[in-house]
């Protein structure tokens, strides 16, 4: 939310920007807002981030505010994005020939792509009858 106080009767049209904004990162910008004289306006400022933003887990987003002859104003906002958890697995080797009743194994790794680690749960299916075990 951008809330906008006027001050010594002021009410003129205020417009907010973001004049630099990282790449898959979008606000409703720009937006233009006329506070009541000495009273107060507020307005919703959305901030997109796209589903394959994959860059700083912490952006500083700097807006501008101007109205007329009025000097610019600036702040930032911290935003903090939250990646979703994703993870690869790999499997070494990518098979194996095994003879009747000998065992073999299989590296299975899992790697964190993004988001925090969580817990992944790996389970085989579709084994011929055949095998009689398996284990992890």
């Amino acid at each position: 939310m951008i809330t906008v106080q006027s001050l010594n009767d002021f009410n003129s049209p205020i417009v907010f920007t973001c004049p630099i904004s990282p790449l898959r990162i979008n606000t409703n910008l720009p937006i233009e807002i006329t506070p009541p004289s000495n009273g107060i306006i507020t307005t919703t400022l959305r901030i997109d981030v796209a589903s394959n933003y994959l860059l700083e887990p912490t952006v500083n987003l700097r807006f501008v505010a101007k109205s007329g002859i009025l000097p610019e104003k600036t702040f930032t906002i911290k935003v903090h994005i939250i990646q979703e958890f994703d993870f690869r697995i790999k499997v070494s080797p990518s098979s194996k020939s095994v003879s009747k009743r000998d065992s073999t194994t299989f590296t299975v790794t899992v790697e964190l792509i993004s988001g925090s680690p969580e817990t992944v749960w790996l389970a085989v299916t579709g084994l011929p009858s055949a095998i009689k075990s398996f284990s992890v």
